[in-house]
């Protein structure tokens, strides 16, 4: 960022004095005051950028960590800092000090891997869809011999919002009745209260709601649920899913915030596909 900023300082007084330049050689009548007014005003900019910069060398900051906006709900977060403020008598050992202040409140412990690196691990995870700010606390100099002012920056990233992550569709007989019917297995990437997705959801196949019954309830991962065939034909036919919001993660508080649509294809039941394999050993050999 400093360099940036000089950059941006030695560019706009260049371009100050080629506008002046410029204007002397148009100008026949710009006299030595005009000239030094300009000069001043750019030694100015200089003057409050040199200030700029010498104050952002002094101050304790994170210049590198080891995750982006997204993170998952059981990493630890690790913190790399610009000056050194930690004994190395004192690496190595999990510490309750709150050494960043996360907002919603996070509680786990921190250990130090350098003098100038700690790592964050949560006691119970992020919450699920949730968004977090992170700001360095003033203790973090509590065992520095120099003192340093602390970057006010914030960093804010958030856990994954809940999302659809596949949708499986095969050929199967009724749980209830003998007729053969469709299943769609619907994965998301939390455990959600099944009863409620299924109440928030709407298949439908050329213009024509489809109507569904829950294979499974109570909470997990995967929907599972059946319906009656939307054609005789040869052939692959259209399915539309549509998710309304609201669906709750279990054991949160978070709920979904955004519909969800999206098509897929019934596959032809005279055909025949392998849609996935699964290995296994038995101590002997190896089986697919």
């Amino acid at each position: 960022m400093t360099i940036k900023i000089k950059k941006n300082i030695f560019l706009f007084l260049h371009n100050i004095f080629l506008s002046a330049r410029l204007f002397d050689t148009s100008n026949q009548f710009m006299t030595s005051r005009h000239r030094l007014t300009i000069v001043v005003i750019g030694g100015l900019f200089l003057c409050l950028g040199t200030i700029y910069s010498c104050n952002q060398k002094g101050d304790l900051r994170v210049v590198s960590r080891n995750f982006e906006s997204e993170v998952e709900q059981q990493q630890n977060l690790i913190f790399t800092f610009n000056k050194d403020v930690y004994p190395d008598s004192m690496l190595g050992n999990w510490d309750s000090t709150v050494y960043i202040d996360f907002s919603p409140a996070v509680k786990g412990l921190f250990k130090w891997n350098s003098s100038n690196e700690v790592v964050f691990s949560p006691a119970h995870g992020f919450a699920p869809g949730a968004e977090y700010t992170a700001r360095l606390s003033k203790t973090l100099l509590s065992h520095s011999k120099k003192k340093y002012k602390v970057s006010g920056e914030p960093i804010v990233f958030h856990t994954a919002p809940l999302m659809v992550t596949a949708t499986h569709l095969s050929w199967t007989r009724g749980k209830n009745v003998a007729n053969v019917m469709v299943q769609m297995d619907m994965s998301f990437n939390y455990e959600v209260n099944l009863s409620e997705a299924a109440n928030r959801l709407k298949l439908s196949s050329n213009g024509n709601p489809v109507n569904i019954t829950n294979v499974n309830n109570g909470n997990g991962k995967v929907l599972s649920l059946q319906f009656m065939p939307v054609s005789d034909k040869d052939e692959e036919a259209p399915l539309k899913i549509a998710l309304d919001k609201g669906i709750p993660v279990a054991g949160s508080q978070y709920a979904s915030v955004k519909d969800t649509a999206f098509t897929t294809g019934i596959p032809s039941r005279y055909n025949l596909s392998i849609t996935s394999l699964a290995a296994q050993h038995n101590g002997n050999e190896g089986i697919i």
